[in-house]
């Protein structure tokens, strides 16, 4: 078991001269999660703003407290991260420690009789708390603000009977928690000011005659400090039975591709059959079509929702942000490029040349993208959609998780952009998949290796065109897109593969630089090189 940090009793905890001690179990603990979202930043300070009862008058007499940590970086900025503390039974804690390590803080006290300091999202202990005052629409009082419950009319009719929460096993952005075959509540990890995406989008859709595939919004959480805009802590949507992400389904699919396509006798390696794959990525572009549509129809009232033309404005600010992610991606890289594959080092070192033939190959569409006419609106989006944000039910799909991408600031992930953004990231999930299985199998050898990436290649050229003819048929017409077919058309496409190929570096560089490759082969492919 990992040495955990020694903090007073429960009811000591939280008394003036345990705040610090306290605060720094706390960043310790939040800095080794996967929803930290901060990884590459110096923490100055850490303090704990507030501790909410979740149950109980004070926090000392409550079996659940919510605690706002507040991180100052060096580099400037402040984060607010939630959260909600139980403590268990020194009895529990080597059963945590074996099965849910990423549940424990710290002990609490000293000697065998310690207790232990939980996450008690992830112990299912203050996920009942949390969803009764959403479901109610309950006040929960801290010291300096509170946290507010407000249900929808079919949240608040359910009945306490389905209160027993089941924790999801894995760590995810945030933390989700099922309760019954009812409802499912998720808590975000990081706070911010404003309004919440997916709440609002959310409500949104919800609200439609005819919803997209996506779960009804039933209830949302929202912590509210004295004198400042509320920060949505959390949100509770319907349940629907599924089969598991889109993500999961597509691996099992491709093991078994690869598997055929290396038994099969003769055949055109360069076009191995994707067997009944095709059909499923149709009916995922039929789906985020249909999602579109909503978002995009004529007539909205909602300021937040009314498509506007995107204007050539729009275009020059899109091709500056982008021009910024690649100057920043290629110096993160720049020095780290001992670390770089031999392949990719070389097209990084030809990438930070301005006057090489990649560079021009970038500036080119940069230019044509900002100074071409295009005749198409901007709406609201998904803004982060990819297989994992899909379920699978039967041969059908439901789309998920409306945030937006999460290293993009408030502001940019509630904007207005074109759905297409949308289509080029489900076209880069595909590309990843491949990936992701090729690196499950035992080391092959040099020619073996190149033929299996070449049917990964394949393999996500004959899902992305399937994904998008499906798309493309469903939005027929639409006036969020130029004419299907046209020069229009594939500029957007181009500049938006670009876009979310540059956004990967970044990410990967601070989140899985082990996996820096998949998109720098990307990048490659629109750059007209090869990096294999």
């Amino acid at each position: 078991m990992t040495t955990l940090p020694r903090l007073p009793p429960w009811p000591a905890l939280f008394e003036a001269e345990a705040r610090g001690a306290l605060a720094d179990a706390l960043q310790r603990y939040l800095q080794m999660r996967r929803w930290f979202r901060a990884k590459t930043r110096v923490v100055r300070r850490a303090r704990v703003v507030d501790l909410v009862p979740l149950s109980g008058a004070s926090p000392a007499a409550a079996t659940s407290v919510l605690a706002l940590l507040e991180l100052e970086y060096e580099a400037g900025g402040v984060d607010w991260y939630a959260l909600p503390l139980a403590r268990v039974a020194p009895s529990a804690i080597r059963a945590l420690a074996d099965g849910a390590p990423q549940a424990l803080i710290a002990l609490l006290g000293h000697g065998s009789g310690a207790e232990g300091l939980v996450d008690g999202l992830l112990t299912g202990h203050a996920a009942g708390d949390l969803f009764v005052l959403a479901r109610t629409g309950r006040v929960a009082i801290g010291e300096a603000g509170q946290v507010r419950g407000r249900p929808e009319p079919p949240l608040a009719e359910l009945g306490a009977g389905i209160l027993t929460p089941r924790v999801s096993p894995g760590e995810q952005t945030n933390s989700t928690i099922v309760f019954g075959d009812r409802a499912l509540m998720k808590i975000y990890r990081q706070l911010t000011v404003g309004p919440n995406p997916e709440l609002e989008m959310g409500l949104f859709l919800s609200a439609q005659p005819h919803p997209p595939p996506t779960p009804r919004v039933l209830g949302a959480l929202s912590y509210e400090g004295a004198g400042e805009p509320p920060r949505s802590l959390g949100i509770v949507h319907q349940f629907l039975v599924n089969d598991g992400d889109a993500w999961s389904m597509t691996l099992r699919e491709l093991r078994d591709y690869f598997v055929r396509v290396a038994q099969a006798p003769g055949g055109d390696p360069a076009a191995p059959p994707i067997g009944r794959f095709g059909a499923l990525a149709e009916t995922m572009g039929r789906r985020t079509g249909e999602l579109h549509l909503a978002l995009g129809r004529p007539g909205i009232a909602e300021p937040d929702f009314q498509p506007e033309p995107l204007t050539e404005i729009d275009r020059a600010a899109a091709v500056a942000r982008v021009r910024a992610m690649l100057d920043e991606s290629l110096a993160a890289l720049g020095r780290r490029m001992e670390t770089l594959a031999d392949g990719s080092r070389g097209l990084v070192e030809r990438l930070l040349s301005p006057l090489g033939h990649e560079r021009r190959r970038i500036e080119d569409l940069l230019a044509r993208f900002g100074s071409q006419p295009i005749a198409a609106q901007k709406t609201r989006i998904h803004g982060d959609l990819h297989l994992g944000q899909i379920l699978v039910r039967g041969d059908d799909f439901v789309i998920i998780d409306f945030e937006g991408e999460p290293t993009r600031g408030l502001e940019e992930r509630r904007g207005k952009s074109s759905p297409l953004r949308d289509v080029v990231g489900m076209a880069r999930s595909f590309s990843y998949a491949p990936e992701a299985v090729l690196r499950e199998s035992l080391p092959l050898g040099a020619d073996a290796q190149r033929d299996r990436i070449g049917w990964g290649e394949a393999w996500t050229r004959q899902v992305a065109a399937r994904y998008r003819a499906g798309y493309l048929a469903t939005v027929a017409g639409a006036p969020f897109l130029p004419p299907p077919g046209g020069p229009q058309l594939a500029l957007m496409l181009a500049f938006h593969e670009l876009e979310r190929v540059i956004y990967e570096i970044g990410y990967e560089i601070n989140n899985r630089p082990d996996w820096i490759d998949i998109p720098l082969r990307g990048l490659a492919r629109l750059v007209g090189d090869d990096v294999r």
